[in-house]
Parts: structure tokens; C-alpha cells; sequence
């Protein structure tokens, strides 16, 4: 059903135009062979957007997590993607798992919010978050993780609270006093607790 050109980047998108990827792929649509042509991406933004206004794709595999907001294809390019109702699949949502076990830093910040919940849970409820996200692929090598990992998935059919995910954001003696004010960037947030 999926049939995915991997590893997107300018110099891919460059070579696959040289081999006419347009029609392989409107060959095999129509052969019925593939139903959702997507690619995988690997670049910057203006490179995705070029990718994406290249060919009627269905789904786009990036990466993104609450630390790439402004890495790759960038949150912009996910709602790009989702305004030409193009499927976003998410890959490293836990960033190679440092999100994971986050420095103790950034774990008081969980710690500090009235809503319990692991690192883990925190990191996919951000992606899950945005209606773009189709699908969220997370690598695991034990049982616990495989737990965790299910856990951050189990979602209710009330909205996700975003509100909780924004407030991480802010800096830690702002969430004790509940402010609204200073929030961290993703960019800033890992400069801050990831150095």
C-alpha cells in the first residue's frame, strides 16, 4: 500500500527527477501496486517544501520532536504538509531516546507540572498533538520500553491538553507560580537542558 522514496534530500529529489520518479510512481498508482507514494525526508525546510510541491504525495515520514521544531522539515513544514492533506509520519520522536531520560533539568520540569506522566508520554503527546501526525515510529529494544512507548499512545477521545505540553516549555520557577510568560523555544529548551 505504501511506497516510500527514502531518505529525501536535495540531492535525491535531483536524482530522482533525472529518472522520472513522477511517472514510475503514476505506473505503479495506477497498476495498483501502490497506494500512498510518500518519501522520507532527511534535509531543511525549503528543500521539504520543494518535495512536497513536487508530486501529489499522501504521506511524508520526518523527523520531530519537542526539540526539532526548527530542525529539518520543521513544524511549518508539517502544517504545510497537512494543509495539502498529506499524512505525516513521525520518526526519532524521542530523539534517539534522550527524550526519553531526559538531564534531571529537564526532568523537574515534568516532576513540576500537576499532571503525572513519564518523559515518554510527554514527548508523544506533543506529536500526537498535531492533526497532520498519521502515525508515530518509535524504535524499542525491551519489554519497559515497550510499555512506555504504548502508554504515551494511550489517548482518550477527549482533545489532547495542550496546554500541559505548552507550560514544559516554560521556564521551571514559571510553572510553580503558573505563568503564562517566558516561554522556551525547542531550540532554546534543548540549549537549556540538553546543552
Amino acid at each position: 500500500d505504501f511506497y516510500l522514496l527514502h531518505a529525501m534530500d536535495k540531492e535525491a529529489l535531483e536524482k530522482m527527477r533525472k529518472l522520472d520518479y513522477p511517472e514510475f510512481l503514476e505506473k505503479a498508482v495506477n497498476a495498483g501496486k501502490v497506494r500512498y507514494p510518500g518519501f522520507s525526508f532527511h534535509d531543511d525546510y525549503k528543500t521539504f517544501v520543494e518535495i512536497l510541491n513536487d508530486y501529489d504525495w499522501k504521506l511524508a515520514q520526518v523527523q520531530m520532536n519537542v526539540l526539532d521544531g526548527g530542525n529539518q522539515a520543521t513544524l511549518q513544514g508539517i502544517r504545510d504538509a497537512g494543509k495539502k492533506g498529506v499524512g505525516v509520519v513521525i520518526m526519532e520522536p524521542l530523539r534517539g531516546g534522550a527524550l526519553a531520560h531526559p538531564p534531571k533539568e529537564a526532568a523537574a520540569l515534568y516532576e513540576a507540572f500537576p499532571e503525572k506522566r513519564s518523559a515518554v508520554e510527554w514527548a508523544f503527546r506533543y506529536l500526537y498533538d498535531m492533526p497532520e501526525v498519521v502515525t508515530i515510529l518509535s524504535g524499542m529494544s525491551t519489554m519497559e520500553q515497550v510499555e512506555d512507548n504504548f502508554c504515551g499512545t494511550l489517548l482518550t477521545a477527549t482533545p489532547m491538553l495542550l496546554q500541559g505540553v505548552s507550560q514544559l516549555l516554560l521556564m521551571p520557577g514559571d510553572i510553580a507560580a503558573g505563568s503564562e510568560a517566558a516561554y522556551l523555544t525547542p531550540a532554546e529548551f534543548e540549549a537549556q537542558y540538553f546543552g
